[in-house]
């Protein structure tokens, strides 16, 4: 279960997640279950302009707000802020390393933040997971999404340029399963 910290208290999202294992796999599997939470940082909305350097210091990884808003991806970020740093400093620039960020990454981090809402809508999640299911493109689509590869302001032309083969995929795929049924 992922949700945005504060829109609902933690036991809420814990009955969820016990109602729906209890729901599909029975009370046993509870009863032998440990339960796992961790707070995954993400770029708010309004962070535009956040400093992420000073005199002296500098801010990397989750301690940036460098996970995307989305995909919840981090590592590489970390990574990858790490490097423009390290090429800073070694450039003898340390000041150039807010800009260079911004530059590169933070249009991409906005614009994930101000549409995290309707992408973690539980009908959206429910209908892009079935598509990733009957499309393999779509499902390599999102693998690029999550791994970083795929940036947020090509995603819509890669789609649609794929649209008619995704179309094709979803309708063999649905020809099959009605010849099983």
């Amino acid at each position: 279960i992922c949700d945005t910290l504060g829109a609902r208290p933690a036991s809420g999202l814990k009955e969820l997640m016990d109602d729906f294992l209890r729901t599909r796999y029975g009370h046993s599997l509870l009863e032998r279950s440990e339960r796992y939470a961790a707070l995954i940082p993400g770029a708010p909305g309004d962070a535009e302009g956040a400093a992420i350097q000073g005199d002296g210091w500098a801010l990397v990884g989750d301690a940036g707000r460098f996970v995307d808003p989305l995909t919840r991806e981090g590592i590489f970020y970390a990574m990858l802020s790490g490097e423009i740093l390290a090429e800073a400093l070694a450039a003898g620039r340390p000041e150039s390393y807010a800009a260079t960020w911004r530059r590169s990454h933070e249009a991409e981090f906005l614009w994930a933040a101000r549409h995290a809402g309707s992408f973690f809508a539980p009908r959206f999640l429910e209908r892009l997971v079935a598509l990733c299911g009957s499309s393999r493109i779509v499902a390599r689509v999102m693998s690029d999404l999550l791994a970083g590869r795929q940036p947020y302001t090509t995603l819509k032309r890669r789609l649609i340029l794929n649209a008619p083969r995704i179309g094709a995929e979803v309708a063999a795929r649905r020809l099959r399963l009605s010849r099983d049924n």
